[in-house]
């Protein structure tokens, strides 16, 4: 029989008994199977229930969607486009201390109109976390397709996150959205 490189390999061995004959004995190495470590399915907050929904635009199939910003894809997004012009949408999610970071994008939609970089039509917005209650991130005005901000949040011993978004454009014009906000445990 062929042996493996893997020497150590465990085998089967199969004995062959004829009349007559002495007994014909044969190996077969048995190939190992590579070990694959178990990789946990990521959590993102966008499957969860939100405990409350306000000012939020809620056409187009609700607050869940997938979302372009800066060229990459988010499958599990959170679009957080404000109802009002130059008004304040939130969300909030329970949490119930069970995680211990968030970690993901904010950012303006590249689906939204393209102006020139100091245009004022440039759609612009501020994004905010709140953890139960007190302000814990604040993104920097995002301004124009395709702007966006990482988030990696310790969020350890929170009950409840709160997603806000502040535009400071017409609503039609506000593309803000939340890129595959992940919860880790």
């Amino acid at each position: 029989a062929l042996v493996p490189e893997n020497a150590s390999a465990p085998k089967r061995t199969r004995v062959t008994m004829r009349p007559g004959a002495p007994p014909k004995i044969e190996h077969d190495y048995v190939p190992q199977e590579p070990q694959v470590e178990a990789v946990e399915p990521k959590i993102y907050l966008s499957h969860s229930e939100p405990s409350l929904i306000d000012g939020l635009q809620m056409r187009r199939g609700g607050f869940r969607r997938s979302v372009t910003i800066s060229g990459v894809e988010y499958e599990n997004g959170i679009w957080a486009q404000p109802s009002q012009d130059k008004g304040i949408c939130r969300i909030s999610f329970p949490l119930n201390g069970r995680y211990s970071r968030l970690r993901g994008v904010a950012g303006m939609s590249d689906d939204t109109n393209r102006f020139p970089v100091n245009d004022e039509r440039n759609p612009a917005g501020v994004f905010r976390i709140h953890a139960d209650g007190q302000l814990v991130w604040r993104s920097n005005k995002v301004v124009g397709a395709g702007s966006v901000e990482a988030v990696d949040l310790d969020i350890t011993d929170v009950d409840t996150i709160t997603l806000s978004c502040e535009s400071n454009t017409y609503s039609y014009m506000a593309r803000t959205a939340w890129g595959d906000l992940e919860l880790v445990e």
